[in-house]
């Protein structure tokens, strides 16, 4: 935009803020010459009252002269002349005492006169105050218009991205178009990760995470949750929900926009025995299981029981009753169902795996439903499920061969 004609404007407006300050200045100055004016009126007005009362003293002695030389024309003391001059100067006094008194009520007339100029010359400067914090203003919009013709990134930082070019037409009508997108601080990054809602309650705020990028793949970078948002993303039937990680990047090595493989931490166990996954799931020939992982027929090649041994143990070493083993029936068939879906499902082996495990333990909620209290006892400690991992996750037996070369628990 062309910065002209709002330079000028800004400029017509000091001009209009300079007159408007002078003017008060004007009427400060008229206030001090009108207050001037009151205090002479005051100071003459004064003067006429004196005049006034030495006009009075007057009058009463050529009264006082007239009475006594009447007095002695009486008694033809004196001749007629000097009672005429004494009545003449009796007059005089007396009309010297309406003058003084005319006057005097004249400027009496002049202070109230002088007051109201005063009380006028007051007003224009308020007047001419408040024209000063209009032009004032005026001159502020001029400035802000002036502003506009120049668009300033409202933060300090590095440039991400530009969308425009010099001398291309920008147009806002009803959103305003991005030009640049501008990174504040990239010492200090934040990352987005989706965790699904199955493990989303696990998940707390100061959490420790890590995570690594395609860029550094051997590097591992460590930050801090800092944001569970509440706002679920549902894509295709998949609900998560977003966590924010912050991490420190001194070095400026992670860019925006980079594609980040994240781990949170949820749990930490010390001075733990570590087992490959495999010793987990192995299940010796008659051993106990508790819910099948995969079709019937046989165990799987992960070591599993099929739908007939976890029936037959679970009857065997629970001493299952007759109605519990009713109960138990649909449960072992609808896990069956659910297994033979996902053997047909076409998912990842890491994703299948995941979904198995939590198939396992939804069947191991509801076996736990139709037990007695004793029951349950027995069926954790088949399980290796204790109190506190049904929680936080399930928990597995290994076995080790024994002596004999058979393997033990």
């Amino acid at each position: 935009i062309d910065p002209d004609i709002f330079e000028a404007k800004v400029n017509q407006a000091k001009a209009d803020l300079d007159s408007a300050k002078a003017a008060v200045l004007n009427q400060q100055a008229q206030i001090e010459r009108s207050r001037a004016d009151v205090d002479n009126a005051r100071a003459a007005h004064a003067e006429a009252k004196a005049q006034t009362a030495k006009a009075q003293v007057a009058v009463v002695d050529t009264k006082r002269d007239l009475d006594r030389k009447t007095e002695l024309f009486a008694r033809q003391l004196i001749a007629k002349s000097d009672l005429d001059s004494s009545q003449a100067a009796s007059d005089s006094a007396g009309a010297q005492l309406d003058s003084a008194r005319a006057h005097e009520q004249a400027l009496a007339s002049a202070i109230q006169s002088a007051i109201a100029q005063l009380r006028v010359a007051e007003a224009m400067l308020e007047s001419a105050r408040a024209q000063v914090e209009q032009k004032d203003a005026a001159l502020k919009q001029a400035q802000v218009d002036l502003d506009h013709t120049t668009i300033s990134a409202p933060v300090d930082g590095v440039v991400v991205s530009r969308q425009v070019d010099v001398g291309q037409t920008v147009a806002a009508s009803l959103q305003a178009p991005v030009l640049f997108t501008i990174a504040q601080d990239l010492t200090k990054m934040q990352v987005e990760t989706s965790v699904d809602e199955a493990d989303i309650g696990r998940v707390k705020l100061n959490d420790q995470a890590t995570f690594t990028v395609d860029a550094f793949p051997n590097e591992t970078f460590v930050g801090r949750v800092t944001q569970i948002r509440k706002a679920a993303q549902v894509v295709q039937n998949v609900v998560t929900y977003t966590v924010v990680v912050a991490v420190d990047n001194p070095s400026g090595r992670l860019l925006p926009g980079m594609t980040a493989n994240v781990k949170l931490v949820v749990a930490e166990k010390s001075s733990v025995l570590k087992l490959p996954n495999a010793a987990l799931r192995f299940r010796p020939a008659g051993g106990d299981a508790v819910v099948p992982s995969g079709p019937p027929g046989g165990a799987t090649a992960s070591g599993q029981p099929s739908l007939e041994q976890t029936r037959d143990w679970l009857v065997r070493d629970l001493k299952l009753s007759a109605d519990q083993q009713k109960k138990l029936e649909p449960i072992l068939q609808d896990s069956r169902k659910q297994f033979m879906a996902l053997q047909s499902s076409g998912l990842a082996e890491p994703d299948r795996r995941a979904r198995a495990q939590k198939l396992r333990d939804a069947a191991r909620v509801r076996i736990r439903e139709i037990l007695t209290p004793e029951q349950q006892t027995r069926y954790d400690e088949m399980s290796g499920v204790s109190g506190d991992d049904r929680r936080g996750g399930v928990a597995g037996r290994a076995w080790l061969l024994g002596p004999d070369g058979k393997p033990a628990p």
